[in-house]
This record gives structure tokens, sequence and C-alpha cells, in this order.
């Protein structure tokens, strides 16, 4: 190998050494991630001794703060998070299921009575139940699923990590 490949090798190294990669910020409880947050984000807070949230863009995230666009925000200043759009794949798939389900069945049911079989408008009250039923139960796991992370506890906490692994 020539003196100019050795040297080009050689530059190229030192000059890729000291990148550093991206910060995520992770949201953990027990050392599972619950959700991931990077820069563009929306994330929404509450400070320790405020009473409101703000509602920020993260703008980029180092070791200890988090930092948005006119302010640095320290992991430890934050009191509560609070996450608009929460997956947990499990309750998830099942409210969406029993939502779809119940609309679908009652749009059926008004199909199949107007069309095939001739009589008007009007569900039965037994396809009322059923896709009542179905509905009400998707609303109730939707409201009842986890928003508001608190501090306090020592259960949750924020991470900066430098790498992001895709959960599906």
């Amino acid at each position: 190998m020539g003196k100019t490949a050795i040297f080009s090798l050689l530059a190229y190294l030192f000059s890729v050494a000291p990148l550093s990669a991206q910060y995520y910020l992770q949201l953990k409880k027990r050392n599972k991630v619950i959700h991931t947050y990077m820069a563009g984000d929306n994330i929404k807070f509450k400070l320790k001794g405020e009473d409101f949230y703000t509602n920020q863009i993260i703008t980029g995230v180092t070791d200890s703060t988090i930092k948005f666009r006119f302010l640095d925000v320290a992991f430890k200043d934050i009191e509560v998070l609070k996450l608009s759009r929460r997956r947990s794949y499990g309750l998830d798939l099942v409210a969406e299921f029993g939502m779809k389900a119940g609309i679908i069945f009652l749009v059926i049911d008004q199909f199949n009575q107007l069309a095939i079989q001739g009589e008007g408008l009007g569900p039965s009250s037994e396809v009322l139940i059923i896709s009542g039923s179905l509905i009400s139960t998707a609303l109730i796991i939707w409201l009842l699923k986890k928003k508001k992370f608190k501090f306090k506890s020592g259960r949750y906490r924020l991470m900066a990590t430098d790498f992001y692994i895709e959960k599906r």
C-alpha cells in the first residue's frame, strides 16, 4: 500500500473519530423502554413547582438535559411527563379491533336489512347490544390507558441514549 493510501486512511479515521452520535430521549420503567423521543418530536411536561404543562418541540438531547428552542431543561427538573399517544400493542390492538368490529357489524346489519331483506332502516336490539358493547369496551380501554408518568416515586426515569432500537 502506498504512502498516500495510508495517509488518506489515517486522515479519514481521525476526522470521523470525534463525531458523536445523536442522542435520543427514552422514558423507561425499570429498564423497559416505554417511549422514545427524537429531535423534532413534541413533548408535554410539567416542571417541579409549576401547576401547568409545557408543550415544546425537542431540538436536541444531551446527557442530562433536553434542549428546546429557547430553553434547556434538566431531566431532574421534570416532575410529570404526559404522552399524547402511547402504544401498548396488546391493548391497542384489542381496542382498535373492538371499535372497527362494532361499527362494521352495525353497518353490515343495516345493509342486510335495507338491501337484501327489503326492510327499512333501524337496527335490531341484538345488533345494538353487540356493537354497543364492542364500541364501549374499546372506548373504556382507550380512556383507562396511562398517559401521565410521574418521576417522584422512582419507577419512571428519563435517559439519554445514543442509539435507537425500534419496537415492533
